[in-house]
């Protein structure tokens, strides 16, 4: 009989509810033989079903005919069971058994293993976001003075040991972000933020930038167009330099002679949609063969000898490849030892409308003295931040808390209010929430001012009204950029 081999455990009661039927199966799990149960009553040989939830569904299932699938625990054997119920025409009840003990145990373990991972990598993260927070303020001190003292007149020498104090925070800087983004991407949580943007400038930009280094070394350094660029696409601007400047940066630092070249192409998908590439080309040490796929582990990099020669964290073509990988493409490598090597990053992405340029006239209109309310408890920071402000022609209001930001702001009009997130009394974020509910306050543009720059705080800020998010160290040029995006017609973006 197929009940009899069945690998189901199979009960089969009467319209009395007595035993009828009693597969091998179901022998072993209940541990007696079916000769010591057929004709008795279920209810009377286990009593304990009568209230129990298996009890109320075999009922249930008698009453409406209605099959019904469901586990449950049995206390007085320990055994978990996933049970099937129905109804025969003639009355009888079937149910076929199975043992999930051991599953439900290794479900309950792998929730277990699960919490603990996730409490893991959340005590993690707070970590790093906390220790962002306790590196950034002292070094926004750093950098932020040194970006001040770089805007005066100074002897060569000490414009030296200046800009000296200037390229190790900057170096300083880098290994902290590089960090952070490392643990962003084992938590899930480095996004993306696609705006219209020119794929001309984002490389110009970087090309800019470098261009220092590479003069400072004797080596070439210049972008080459092949073919037609859109003028506008939709992409992270900020993540895209971010990976080109790595690349471009490696290049340098790995090339002694001749030079680098970056290669921008473009070539229509249809549907406004366009495959970009950005190749960075060098003439340096090249790589190994079997030195390409490690590249891209972190902390890695081509020889043990590499870090005490050239410096760095192992960590930039790491994040480089996840971001790329988030823009949906690649990050690609070729290399030849001692002739060169070629990183190409790939992506597609959508064409964009163009950003309305200021016009001349706009420019003639331009005035001076943006309104700016400050609210930042750190004395040192506070410091560097209104006089870098006023060195941009604005006028500050500096306040300590987030308490005193609301009150200044419902005594008088301000164009910019600057919250760093971390104050005592009144947070940033609570600030925020206040101005944002008043009519009369809530015109103002707000921007936060932060050391900790984790994704979930910047997802906080803006839930909490805020317009822009400027992260700690700043220098005066980036507080430039910043106004010059949020208010084009407002200000001279010139030193005072």
């Amino acid at each position: 009989m197929a009940l009899e081999s069945m690998i189901h455990a199979f009960i089969l009661y009467d319209r009395e509810w007595r035993f009828a039927y009693i597969n091998k199966r179901a022998e072993a799990m209940m541990g007696c033989k079916k000769e010591k149960v057929l004709g008795m009553v279920l209810w009377e040989s286990f009593p304990e079903t009568v209230d129990s939830n298996i009890g109320r569904h075999f009922l249930q299932v008698a009453s409406t005919g209605e099959s019904c699938d469901f586990e449950d625990f049995i206390p007085q054997s320990g055994l978990w069971l996933k049970l099937r119920v129905f109804r025969y025409e003639s009355g009888h009840i079937g149910v076929f058994y199975d043992d999930i003990t051991k599953t439900v145990a290794m479900e309950n373990e792998l929730r277990r293993v699960t919490r603990e991972a996730l409490a893991a990598a959340k005590a993690k993260s707070d970590f790093l976001a906390h220790m962002s927070h306790e590196i950034r303020t002292p070094l926004n001190g750093v950098l932020a003075t040194a970006s001040l003292i770089q805007q005066l007149e100074l002897d060569p020498k000490v414009r030296d040991y200046v800009d000296l104090i200037a390229r190790s925070g900057d170096t300083l800087m880098t290994v902290i972000n590089d960090v952070l983004d490392v643990a962003r991407i084992e938590a899930g949580k480095l996004t993306l933020d696609p705006n219209p943007e020119s794929p001309k400038r984002i490389i110009e930009d970087v090309i800019a930038l470098h261009h220092p280094q590479a003069d400072s070394i004797g080596i070439s350094l210049r972008v080459i167009y092949d073919g037609f660029i859109p003028e506008f696409v939709m992409v992270d601007a900020v993540r895209l330099r971010q990976v080109l400047g790595n690349l471009v940066s490696n290049a340098l630092k790995f090339t002694g002679s001749g030079g680098v070249e970056v290669r921008v192409k473009a070539q229509s998908a249809g549907n406004q949609t366009w495959r970009m590439e950005y190749a960075v080309a060098d003439t340096g040490i090249g790589i190994a063969s079997d030195k390409l796929t490690a590249i891209f582990d972190a902390f890695a990099q081509a020889e043990g000898s590499t870090y005490r020669r050239f410096g760095g964290t192992g960590l930039g073509l790491t994040i480089s490849k996840h971001i790329a990988k988030l823009m949906g493409g690649s990050l690609e490598v070729s290399s030849v030892v001692g002739e060169g090597s070629v990183f190409t990053i790939k992506f597609a992405c959508k064409e964009a409308q163009a950003v309305a340029a200021l016009t001349e006239s706009t420019r003639a209109q331009q005035r001076t003295g943006i309104k700016v309310l400050l609210a930042e408890d750190n004395e040192v920071n506070a410091i560097v931040a209104r006089h870098a402000l006023e060195q941009l022609n604005c006028v500050v209001t500096h306040v300590w808390d987030g308490l005193e930001a609301v009150c200044e702001a419902s005594k008088s009009r301000f164009d910019l209010i600057l919250l760093d997130v971390h104050m005592p009394k009144c947070n940033g974020l609570e600030a925020s929430k206040l101005i944002r509910s008043s009519p009369n306050m809530g015109r103002s543009v707000i921007g936060a001012f932060t050391a900790g720059i984790t994704e979930d705080e910047v997802i906080e800020c803006r839930r909490s009204g805020m317009d822009f998010v400027l992260s700690k160290p700043f220098t005066v040029d980036k507080i430039r950029e910043v106004l010059a995006e949020r208010f084009p017609e407002h200000i001279n973006l010139t030193q005072g």
